[in-house]
């Protein structure tokens, strides 16, 4: 029997939190390249800045838990303090038809 199996929410977490992490890349990434576009406004570079950053530490808090790292459990459970009413905002206020 191998007991170094991680527990199944850890892994879940890690899934969940590595497919965000890597959309969070590319969506930041588009973007990117969309803000080069004379008719973009500006704004876009900002919002493609907090997405990549967002990814980039979304990835770091995965490492972190799979390596069962006392930051990582701590950086995870903050990202998503944050997420949670970030998203619920994003819903009420209609900014998701964007």
């Amino acid at each position: 029997m191998n007991d170094n199996k991680k527990p199944l929410g850890l892994v879940l977490i890690s899934v969940y939190g590595t497919f965000n992490g890597l959309f969070s890349l590319f969506a930041g990434g588009i973007l990117i390249l969309a803000s080069s576009i004379p008719e973009i406004p500006a704004w876009i570079t900002f919002l493609s800045l907090l997405t990549i950053i967002w990814g980039a530490l979304l990835l770091t808090s995965v490492y972190g838990i799979w390596t069962l790292q006392s930051w990582g459990l701590n950086l995870t459970f903050w990202l998503y303090v944050v997420s949670i009413p970030l998203s619920v905002f994003i819903y009420i206020s209609n900014l998701s038809r964007f």
